[in-house]
């Protein structure tokens, strides 16, 4: 177990002591993850922030005050996934999924003992590793395949950084296309595998142009998108007259 794990499992092990020891002081309860990158730095930091009803402090002994505060004083714990100089894409990826299994390991058992030790009157908010689609990708990625290293290196450079990149605008154009969609009579549907191959560049190329020119789609897949489909009529609007593939599908 790396030096990260420990610091991390550690982290939540004091947090947890105290909420035992403080269950009639606590009011909320966030946990949240922060992606930190500067300088060839590249880390997450997990919050896990603690309120209390500090309302009660005045009757409480100063030695209580301080113990309250060894508990719970330190804000985040970092995992580092990179610090400086050059790191293989095979162990950057490792350190993503090591991340990705930690948490939601944690934070699963953390959720049952919430439930299970306050009542529903206590605020309790925890961040799902879902909200940052590069740790989706990799693990669904490590999952489906066993890389050799060369592998790990060509996933990394191209499906991994583009599809996480692209994620969220992917997400947004399908969800502002809908009241679109609703209003054609007539729609022809091609993937982004099927155009990229009339195109003079990749899937994550066709996937910009979209983008870019705000084409109607749809997705499919929830954490990782596995397909695109693209309304054709608008496509073949905008770029002129396609190949037979967009003939044959209008």
């Amino acid at each position: 177990m790396g030096a990260a794990n420990t610091e991390v499992i550690d982290y939540f092990h004091l947090r947890i002591r105290g909420l035992i020891r403080y269950k009639h002081l606590i009011r909320d309860i966030k946990i949240f993850i922060e992606r930190v990158e500067y300088y060839g730095y590249d880390s997450f930091r997990i919050h896990f922030n603690v309120i209390l009803n500090e309302e009660n402090f005045d009757l409480m002994p100063v030695d209580d005050l301080v113990q309250i505060d060894k508990y719970f004083v330190d804000k985040y714990v970092s995992f580092l996934i990179k610090e400086g100089g050059y790191k293989s894409y095979r162990d950057h990826l490792k350190r993503l999924k090591e991340f990705y299994d930690l948490y939601n390991t944690l934070t699963t058992f953390l959720i049952k003992f919430l439930d299970a030790t306050f009542s529903d009157t206590i605020s309790i908010q925890i961040e799902s590793p879902d909200n940052f689609p590069e740790l989706n990708y990799v693990h669904r990625f490590w999952n489906d395949n066993d890389f050799s290293p060369s592998a790990y290196e060509q996933l990394y450079k191209t499906d991994l950084n583009v599809d996480s990149y692209q994620f969220l605008s992917l997400h947004k154009l399908a969800q502002d296309s809908k009241e679109f969609i609703k209003t054609l009579s007539k729609s022809c549907w091609l993937t982004d595998k099927q155009i990229h191959r009339y195109f003079k560049g990749s899937r994550a190329d066709v996937r910009s142009f979209v983008i870019q020119h705000q084409v109607p789609i749809k997705i499919k897949g929830y954490r990782t998108i596995n397909k695109v489909l693209i309304e054709g009529n608008t496509l073949k609007s905008i770029i002129g007259k396609l190949p037979e593939l967009v003939e044959s599908n209008i």
